[in-house]
């Protein structure tokens, strides 16, 4: 069967966008499993970022492939992941699972969204969020096949979870969240420091898809940061 009749078979004709994701995958069908994956993820992940919105609250109606028959724009990483999961398994792309991090931390830099109107939500004082392109997560998730990880909500295919974290969240020392007179729920320590900062502190307002901001700072900035917000 060619990919339209695929796609027929499972209810998608050509207004939805997993028909537009399928054809602009290319022909993928004569590639093995992790190629063929790598190649749709790409496809997917380009159409995202011109039609999707990434939110912390996904819509109900995300869930079971929503997304795929174009009922709602919006959706959280894992109506992402299974999204892209249903869409390679109806094209016999077998052995996929569903991996996650249940721990706060911050993506690797200069990973582009899935959302194309969303740089991150981690800034510095240096840099901006386009520039940083780092996110702040509580948890995430993705797919695995095989020994390799797929995250379709950057594109980026790695070998190990730990390639997914840029550093990890920690909660500050007790003398740090006094000063800068913060939630505990709003500052957090890195794991691995940086050259011009050690923590991370919540800012005011949020993004336009309701994720909070956040900037990276070092100790004497906080008070600052805390002023401002």
């Amino acid at each position: 069967m060619d990919t339209a009749s695929i796609l027929l078979e499972y209810g998608y004709d050509d207004e939805t966008p997993a028909w537009k994701i399928a054809h602009n995958a290319g022909d993928f069908f004569n590639l093995k499993p992790d190629k063929a994956l790598k190649q749709l993820m790409k496809a997917f992940h380009d159409y995202g970022r011109s039609h999707w919105r990434w939110a912390p609250v996904p819509s109900p109606e995300a869930g079971d492939g929503g997304i795929l028959f174009g009922i709602t724009p919006k959706a959280d990483a894992a109506a992402f992941r299974q999204a892209l999961k249903r869409l390679a398994e109806i094209f016999g792309i077998g052995g996929i699972k569903e991996t996650a991090i249940e721990h706060k931390f911050l993506s690797v830099p200069r990973s582009p969204s899935i959302d194309g109107a969303w740089h991150g939500n981690v800034r510095s004082s240096h840099a901006g969020f386009a520039d940083l392109q780092c996110f702040h997560f509580a948890s995430h998730s993705w797919l695995t096949l095989e020994d390799e990880h797929y995250d379709p909500c950057h594109n980026r295919v790695f070998k190990t979870r730990n390639q997914a974290v840029w550093t990890r969240l920690l909660p500050p020392e007790d003398r740090v969240l006094q000063e800068a007179n913060v939630p505990a729920s709003q500052l957090y320590r890195l794991a691995r420091p940086l050259a011009s900062a050690d923590y991370l502190i919540r800012t005011a307002g949020k993004s336009k898809n309701e994720w909070t901001n956040w900037q990276l700072a070092a100790r004497q900035e906080l008070k600052n940061l805390r002023r401002l917000g």
